[in-house]
């Protein structure tokens, strides 16, 4: 399941990581880094999220498979952020002061299934929620696709 996530939503997106040094890449590469800290410092949200245990990601990292270990981290941290996003009239996202890489990347690749002109996002990160973190995660993933339109509120 995993590899079949980073096959769909990861590996279309070459041109993010295709560059190394352009901003793209630095932009993705900053945003999974941080995202992959987000997930090892949130276990109990990991778990709700992948279902897999904090010993399960402890496995993964200690042993890594070249080629593939990147590619499954990747898509657990987009487990993170489908876990924290409900799409409705608008995309409502829990944890993002917590995990707002993982919510920022799964919102960019989701995004990228939709024809450049529809890439439209409204984006409701909760009463009472601190804004920035989300925000700036967003902001900073805004190079891959300058076409990605979104508005948090």
């Amino acid at each position: 399941m995993l590899l079949q996530i980073f096959a769909e939503y990861f590996a279309p997106n070459k041109d993010f990581y295709s560059v190394p040094g352009s901003d793209k890449f630095n932009a993705y590469f900053n945003a999974v880094n941080t995202a992959r800290d987000e997930m090892f410092r949130q276990q109990q949200l990991f778990a709700e999220a992948t279902k897999w245990s904090s010993q399960d990601l402890a496995e993964l990292v200690n042993n890594p498979k070249p080629g593939i270990t990147n590619m499954m981290i990747c898509s657990l941290i987009f487990l993170m952020g489908n876990y924290a996003v409900i799409k409705d009239a608008v995309y409502c996202v829990d944890f993002s002061e917590r995990i707002p890489n993982c919510v920022a990347l799964y919102l960019l690749l989701i995004a990228q299934k939709q024809p450049a002109d529809k890439r439209t996002q409204i984006i409701d990160a909760g009463d009472g929620t601190d804004k920035k973190p989300l925000t700036d995660a967003l902001e900073g993933l805004h190079v891959c696709d300058p076409s990605w339109n979104y508005k948090v509120w």
